[in-house]
């Protein structure tokens, strides 16, 4: 019989994807793990018989911790399809990468416990794989019990092409479409090395009802119901504690658009990230006036959109070192109240007023009409925007 026919004859004689595992397992004399894109184990081999702690902790879990996983991602970083990593216990793994249809799928990770890695028939093994990936991409969750986390992994993948395919997932959980949930993301590609798992269970501890995901080297929490303003304040100083930086999104009003939140969300993090260079739990509704400029490449383009007058008193701040964008901006923003522009900004009222004559007399502009002032605000915070002055947006 040569390799296909018996691969084929495995197979055909296994019931499940957890046997036709546990069948290649007994061919390779090695333990193998299928885990999913986001590290949850799908199938594995019997482990009662294989001395590896980890290995037996995390099939009992049905999940790869934070760390490992993380450690994982950035090994294949490399666009590598397949590694032997030494750095868990004593025992070697072999990492293969599981592609679909050009999608990746997970990995089939293969312990040396009996036999060395270098000695198994790499074609066999191949082989196996591809039927691996398939039957991970093929396993229909809506003919059991879908977990939490698998769905909004699944969600946030877009791995549900119709609204239809989602709705009768949705009904297989416990979860609601509401617009109270919301996602909080932290970033952690900067984090120390094995503080992952720490940060995980401390985030758990704080607020037990979070489903958490990791994808992308993001921590993400999803919750349906509003935080306290103490809940808020206990993630604000961790994230704080391990220098790292979260995002809360605006309510989530169509769950089936998480993957459009969560792509959006991501990069006005990094935006901010970048920007502002604090270790803290930013807000989106606080910056919900840039996102959609997070949209597009060329920033250039951009200065279409700004009022000419807004852009005429910009030129004149540049030129004579003048404030005079940052005092209109703090007036408009608070309701034209001279008494709170005169707090924010640390001026007298007069030196405002001064000011605020001085715009609408030289630059013709009208602080009356509630149209313009909406032009005027939104002009000012896509300039700074513009000028990496993300800090100024929100002026608290």
């Amino acid at each position: 019989m040569d390799l296909y026919e018996k691969l084929f004859d495995i197979y055909t004689k296994s019931i499940s994807i957890n046997d036709f595992v546990k069948n290649v397992t007994r061919e390779i004399n090695n333990p193998i793990a299928l885990v999913n894109e986001n590290f949850q184990i799908i199938a594995y081999s019997d482990n009662d018989l294989y001395n590896d702690h980890f290995y037996d902790e995390a099939t009992k879990k049905g999940y790869w911790p934070l760390s490992f996983s993380k450690r994982i991602y950035d090994e294949f970083k490399d666009g590598s399809e397949y590694k032997i990593i030494d750095f868990i216990n004593e025992h070697r793994r072999l990492f293969i990468k599981l592609t679909y249809e050009n999608r990746f799928i997970g990995y089939c990770v293969v312990l040396e416990i009996n036999r060395k890695l270098e000695e198994i028939n790499k074609d066999f093994l191949k082989a196996a794989t591809i039927i691996f990936a398939k039957s991970i991409y093929t396993f229909d969750p809506i003919s059991r019990d879908i977990s939490n986390e698998s769905f909004i992994v699944n969600l946030i993948n877009h791995l549900y092409q119709n609204r239809q395919s989602y709705l009768e997932r949705l009904k297989r959980t416990n979860l609601k479409q509401n617009d109270s949930s919301f996602l909080l993301l932290f970033d952690l590609s900067n984090i120390k090395s094995k503080k992952e798992d720490e940060l995980l269970s401390k985030v758990k501890d704080i607020y037990s009802k979070f489903i958490l995901v990791y994808k992308d080297n993001y921590l993400i929490a999803y919750s349906e119901e509003e935080l306290t303003r103490e809940t808020l304040d206990k993630l604000d100083n961790l994230v704080f504690t391990y220098k790292i930086e979260g995002l809360i999104s605006s309510r989530i009003l169509d769950l089936y658009r998480l993957d459009e939140v969560y792509k959006l969300n991501i990069k006005l993090l990094k935006r901010l990230t970048n920007s502002l260079k604090e270790y803290r739990l930013f807000n989106e509704e606080d910056y919900k006036m840039i996102l959609p400029f997070l949209e597009i490449d060329d920033k250039t383009l951009l200065f279409s959109f700004m009022n000419s007058k807004i852009m005429k008193i910009y030129n004149y701040d540049t030129l004579n070192n003048s404030s005079l964008i940052d005092t209109l901006y703090v007036y408009l923003l608070n309701d034209r109240s001279l008494s709170e522009a005169s707090k924010l900004l640390y001026l007298h009222k007069n030196t405002i007023l001064y000011r605020l004559d001085k715009i609408k007399e030289q630059f013709n502009l009208n602080l009356d009409s509630q149209v313009e002032k909406i032009s005027y605000l939104y002009s000012i915070i896509l300039l700074y925007y513009l000028e990496n002055k993300i800090d100024k947006i929100k002026i608290k």
